[in-house]
């Protein structure tokens, strides 16, 4: 529900949900946080419950704001689960697509519905502005540096959750070439910002890839898995265990196999009746 909910909100550039500016309905603070008073309602007695009409005429009238409404859970308000959410899909748009432009118009409407600032989310967002400059200025120092590469800084606290997130070193298998920029790239970072340190999480970045055939080429923009997955077919006559790729990438096999799955939706490679994958074609 709340994971529907927030795309579809994210989505609605054109104020479908709520076209006349004059309804925009503000959440006061005791609607979104846990144990907060009901002090604007009106308690009526033989219906047992709260109920204010001219609260839920104005609510009503902002279908973005009855949303919102419903990620409330029965442990958690709804500003939490709203925010979560809205946090892990901002975080895969702003990676995949880098448009933060359009997400930081977005946050703006968010801001003004919760009558607050989005702290977080607003890192977040500055963290790619801030990128950009930083890239932009390691180019400039050192012009041999290949503008094909791209590092974003992410402000660790705002990007990943604390309880969740593991202190290893990442086991992906990545090509040297990759790994040898990722070394300059990070000396290069410690000269622009001499007081911090990077922790690279590969598994989060993006490749733009060309594959060559003999029919032709396709480029594509995947996850370094993928990348990784398809760098090690290169025939026909070569077929892969799902568990021998899993264990040359890296990577677990869960990941391994759904990473095979979108290459062989891509018609880039097929499974064999033995159960082993192999390139469609040379």
């Amino acid at each position: 529900m709340v994971q529907a909910v927030v795309e579809r909100l994210r989505e609605d550039d054109t104020n479908t949900l709520c076209p006349n500016p004059e309804t925009v309905y503000v959440f006061a603070r005791d609607e979104l946080y846990k144990g907060g008073s009901h002090s604007h309602h009106l308690f009526e007695e033989s219906r047992g419950e709260f109920f204010d009409k001219e609260w839920l005429e104005r609510k009503s009238s902002d279908l973005m704001a009855m949303l919102i409404s419903l990620c409330a859970s029965k442990d958690t308000c709804a500003k939490d689960n709203f925010l979560k959410e809205y946090q892990a899909q901002l975080s895969v748009a702003l990676l995949k697509h880098q448009q933060y432009s359009t997400e930081k118009i977005r946050l703006e409407k968010m801001k003004q519905r919760l009558g607050e600032s989005i702290e977080n989310a607003t890192v977040m967002i500055n963290d790619m502005e801030n990128s950009q400059r930083i890239n932009k200025r390691i180019y400039e120092n050192n012009h041999q540096w290949p503008m094909s590469f791209h590092g974003f800084i992410l402000s660790r606290h705002s990007w990943i959750d604390p309880e969740e997130e593991e202190e290893k070193e990442p086991t992906m298998a990545l090509t040297p070439l990759c790994l040898e920029a990722m070394k300059t790239y990070s000396s290069e970072y410690s000269r622009v910002q001499p007081s911090r340190s990077l922790r690279w999480l590969p598994e989060l970045g993006r490749v733009n890839l060309t594959l060559e055939f003999k029919s032709g080429s396709l480029d594509i923009t995947v996850d370094p898995i993928d990348a990784t997955v398809i760098s090690h077919f290169s025939s026909k006559d070569i077929p892969w265990t799902a568990d021998s790729i899993a264990k040359k990438c890296g990577v677990s096999l869960e990941k391994t196999m759904k990473s095979l799955n979108f290459w062989e939706e891509q018609g880039i490679l097929k499974m064999t009746n033995t159960g082993r994958f192999q390139l469609v074609k040379e």
